[in-house]
C-alpha cells in the first residue's frame, strides 16, 4: 500500500524552477588608504609618520562619522636595504599604515577619496562594493523566485486540466556566498 501511494504522488508531482534577478546600485563602498613615510633616522620617520597618520585620521573622522566607519588595519617600520654585489647597504627606514575604510553612501566615497588625494600622503587600493542590508535584496529576490515557480507549475497544471497545491518541497541554489559583483 505504501508504494501505491508513492508512486500516486509521483504522478502528481510537478518540478519546476523559479529564477529571478534584480540590478541594483552599490551602496557600501570598502576600501584601504596607506600612508607611508621614509626616513634615515628612526627618531625622524617615526615624527613625519606621526604626523602624517594624525593628517588623515584627521581628514577621515569627520566625512566617515556619519556614514561608515574606519581603524587602522596594519602598521610597520622597518629599515631598507639595497643589496649590491652581495653587499648590503643601508638605504633609509620605511614606516606605513595602512587604514580601512567603510562608508554607506557614494558621496561620501568620493568626498573621502578627494579629501585623500588632496594629503598627497596616501595610496588608495584594494575597492570593492557591496550592499548594505543585502539580505533585504537576497530575500525579496528568493520571493520572486518562487513566485516565478508558483507561475510555472500552476500554467503545467492547467495543461493538463489539473490545480497546483501546496510545495512538497522547496530547494534553492546557495548563492549567498558569492563575492560582491563588482571589485576592483
Amino acid at each position: 500500500l505504501g508504494s501505491a501511494i508513492q508512486a500516486s504522488d509521483a504522478l502528481r508531482t510537478i518540478t519546476v524552477f523559479g529564477e529571478s534577478t534584480r540590478k541594483v546600485t552599490a551602496n557600501r563602498f570598502i576600501f584601504t588608504a596607506k600612508v607611508e613615510s621614509q626616513s634615515t633616522t628612526m627618531k625622524t620617520l617615526l615624527q613625519e609618520h606621526s604626523t602624517r597618520v594624525s593628517a588623515v585620521t584627521k581628514t577621515l573622522k569627520p566625512l566617515v562619522t556619519t556614514v561608515g566607519s574606519f581603524k587602522t588595519l596594519s602598521q610597520t617600520t622597518r629599515p631598507d636595504y639595497q643589496y649590491l654585489n652581495q653587499e648590503k647597504t643601508f638605504l633609509h627606514y620605511l614606516a606605513s599604515t595602512t587604514f580601512g575604510i567603510e562608508v554607506d553612501s557614494i558621496r561620501a566615497y568620493e568626498n573621502i577619496t578627494e579629501a585623500l588625494g588632496n594629503l598627497e600622503i596616501t595610496d588608495l587600493g584594494e575597492i570593492s562594493y557591496d550592499l548594505k542590508n543585502r539580505s533585504n535584496y537576497e530575500l525579496s529576490i528568493q520571493q520572486d523566485a518562487y513566485k516565478a515557480a508558483v507561475q510555472k507549475a500552476t500554467a503545467l497544471a492547467l495543461t493538463a486540466g489539473q490545480k497546483i497545491g501546496k510545495p512538497l518541497t522547496i530547494e534553492e541554489e546557495n548563492t549567498t556566498n558569492n563575492p560582491p559583483a563588482m571589485n576592483m
